[in-house]
């Protein structure tokens, strides 16, 4: 029994494909009306949502995702223009850098008082474990990444 209620990602995906559901899952809608009521308004949604007609656009979609690719293969950015993928440009780099900054400049005085009688230890501990959120956070992402493209090709 998951307490007090299920997620909504987890509700959705139960809406999505109740097979795939652990008995966990299962159990809970079992005993839970307000999860079951909205798992099943889910439900409905997405079956109004298969209703409606597929979507015409107005030029061959097939052509200019084929020219985008190509685009991409052939110079390794993107046709928009937007620069290579994962990279920021410079002025998001600056106004990132700036809003670091300047906080940090103001407070410097305080921040150096507050971590000055911080030991060696306390630092990597807090390093350490901002460092392991940081890549529970990143897998988390990834596996909410592979579950859209499991659910896109399926």
């Amino acid at each position: 029994m998951i307490d007090p209620h299920l997620t909504e990602e987890a509700l959705q995906l139960y809406a999505l494909d109740p097979g795939s559901a652990g008995p966990e899952v299962r159990g809970h809608l079992a005993a839970c009306a307000d999860c079951r009521g909205t798992a099943e308004a889910y439900r409905l949604l997405l079956d109004a949502l298969k209703e409606q007609p597929m979507p015409v656009f107005p030029f061959d979609l097939g052509a200019v995702v084929a020219d985008g690719l190509e685009v991409l293969l052939q110079t390794g950015a993107p046709a928009s223009g937007a620069g290579k993928p994962g990279r920021i440009s410079r002025s998001s780099a600056v106004v990132i850098a700036l809003l670091i900054a300047i906080p940090a400049w103001f407070f410097r005085k305080t921040a150096w008082f507050a971590f000055s009688a911080a030991s060696a230890g306390l630092a990597g501990i807090i390093l350490g474990a901002a460092g392991i959120a940081v890549l529970f956070t990143l897998y988390k992402y990834y596996r909410r990444y592979q579950q859209v493209l499991h659910l896109i090709n399926n």
